[in-house]
């Protein structure tokens, strides 16, 4: 509140993390080599730091940097294979996440998509500082056709969704369901991380533009996260909150070496 009693205007934030995805894999910055239309658009009507850089290579040490602020070796997350290694790929509990600071202050907080910053309840994303999760463990993706996804902390394995587009309905669903109350979105997509899969009729069409199948993959890829973004950028419109709306865009790290 002011001090004068009136209640500050507080914006949601809405904060978008891509997985495995370099600056080359959008149009406005590769010379229109792929379909960005949306995150072209941001880069346009927003600001682009063109000097920032990530906290790390890999994804559980990056993305607990972001989470905390901190250099990744301070949060207790090192390493990124969590199955073999739980107890250095976790943000320590002495650390808190954003998500807690937004928690704290009267938001309704929400993860979804992907958690890499630890194993068991006590790091569970609702132990951070999330309201609500809706998402997976990296290591349960097989594909984006078939993964393992928790909802209400029931676990269950999807076939039936395109993965990105499953984020991006809850997505959506989280904003409508919040419309009138300051909230902040944590939306981690997978995309375009490893294993390489895309509708055909989009991955085709990148083919007959002469891309090699691992460029094409991951363009079709990226174009499937962007056309969401816009489905999700839509509603905030529709609903009458996108001005009051901070919408931040970044990736984890820079591409993986092993798809090209």
């Amino acid at each position: 509140y002011y001090a004068d009693g009136r209640e500050i205007d507080r914006p949601n934030v809405i904060l978008i993390l891509a997985d495995d995805m370099g600056l080359g894999d959008v149009a406005a910055l590769n010379g229109g080599l792929n379909r960005t239309p949306v995150l072209d658009n941001l880069i346009e009507e927003g600001v682009l730091f063109n000097q920032a850089y990530s906290a790390s290579c890999v994804c559980a040490p990056a993305r607990a940097a972001l989470l905390t602020g901190l250099y990744p070796h301070r949060t207790g997350d090192v390493t990124l294979n969590v199955q073999r290694w739980p107890q250095l790929t976790r943000i320590s509990k002495s650390h808190e996440t954003v998500a807690n600071l937004f928690q704290n202050n009267g938001y309704e907080t929400a993860l979804i998509g992907k958690w890499h910053s630890g194993e068991g309840d006590d790091y569970h994303p609702l132990s951070r500082g999330f309201d609500k999760f809706y998402g997976f463990k990296g290591y349960q993706v097989k594909g984006y056709w078939e993964y393992g996804f928790e909802v209400g902390g029931r676990a269950t394995t999807r076939k039936d969704v395109y993965l990105t587009d499953l984020l991006t309905d809850y997505s959506i669903q989280f904003v409508r369901e919040n419309k009138k109350t300051p909230f902040f979105l944590h939306l981690s997509h997978f995309a375009p991380h490893r294993p390489l899969e895309a509708p055909e009729e989009l991955v085709e069409d990148y083919r007959k533009q002469g891309y090699d199948e691992n460029t094409a993959l991951v363009y079709a890829m990226v174009e499937v996260m962007d056309r969401g973004i816009g489905r999700l950028l839509a509603e905030l419109e529709e609903l009458g909150i996108r001005d009051k709306t901070l919408i931040v865009f970044a990736s984890d790290n820079g591409p993986d070496p092993l798809t090209g």
